[in-house]
């Protein structure tokens, strides 16, 4: 299951666009729970997405990894995931992307991490975000 939260007022996101990207981000995890057998997505049954502002996950990042800066994405273990808007919004047209897409490249992006991807290295950096986009233009098509 999982459950997307709007904890932000400076973009308008359409209840529309919120629940698409819930009911695909639920195929999208029930695809990865079988594929990573053994690992932490496995055992989560509610995945939480939480959208927020820079200044929510600039206060996350400091609280909980020591580092006082925004990000675009914070996943924890346990299927929490913080995505920032002002993020997206600011970056979306250096990748070419609509905000909506940059949007959800974060979700999947945090997804990724609880289905053990990661991207330390450019080699686990290089096959992590050939499986995000691959699952990102899934949305796209089904728009």
């Amino acid at each position: 299951m999982v459950e997307i939260y709007n904890h932000q007022d400076r973009m308008v996101l359409s209840a529309r666009f919120l629940q698409e990207v819930t009911s695909f981000l639920e195929l999208e995890m029930q695809k990865l729970k079988q594929e990573s057998e053994g690992r932490p997505l496995v055992h989560i049954e509610l995945l939480e997405v939480n959208i927020v502002d820079d200044s929510a996950i600039t206060q996350i990042h400091a609280d909980f990894l020591g580092d006082p800066t925004p990000t675009d994405v914070i996943t924890f273990d346990h299927g929490e995931i913080f995505v920032s808007v002002d993020t997206a919004q600011r970056v979306c047209d250096q990748y070419g992307n609509k905000f909506e897409t940059e949007l959800l490249t974060y979700m999947v992006h945090g997804m990724l991490h609880l289905a053990d991807f990661d991207d330390v290295t450019p080699g686990l950096a290089e096959a992590m975000h050939q499986k995000q986009d691959e699952i990102v233009k899934g949305f796209e098509l089904g728009e």
